[in-house]
């Protein structure tokens, strides 16, 4: 997990990186944010720990993240990328994980600053809690 934030942080502070943090709608910044998220959903997926043939892992923060940096379409790309990934790796929760991190791609993606310019800070946290709830709901019926 520690692994995963440094990088994540080292990559925030170089500059082929920063430009996409200005929510650009250039597509090879989309593609880029794309790239970049999906392979943090994965890497957040490994990086979990297995429970009982689950895995409570990170992946949301990648499907997340990809939606606030580039709108819904890139979250939705990324989470459904995430969540096909974790789909192929089986378990009983392997379904809801996939229909989660979607969502969560998604959610993410309404979450930016252009769709709520009106909202405080604080519309994020409650979007991440309806993500998470959502989560928890489908997994308690799969």
């Amino acid at each position: 997990m520690c692994v995963y934030l440094v990088l994540a942080y080292m990559l925030s502070k170089t500059p082929v990186f920063l430009p996409l943090f200005s929510m650009s709608s250039r597509l090879n910044h989309k593609v880029m944010i794309y790239v970049m998220f999906s392979l943090f959903c994965i890497m957040g997926t490994y990086f979990g720990l297995q429970i009982n043939d689950a895995i409570a892992n990170t992946r949301a923060i990648g499907a997340v993240m990809g939606g606030l940096f580039g709108g819904p379409v890139v979250g939705f790309f990324v989470g459904l990328t995430g969540g096909l990934h974790r789909y192929s790796l089986g378990g009983f929760t392997d379904l809801a994980c996939a229909i989660s991190t979607t969502a969560e791609g998604i959610i993410g993606g309404f979450s930016t600053p252009t769709s709520f310019s009106g909202e405080k800070p604080a519309s994020c946290l409650i979007h991440w809690l309806f993500s998470q709830l959502l989560y928890s709901l489908k997994s308690s019926r799969c």
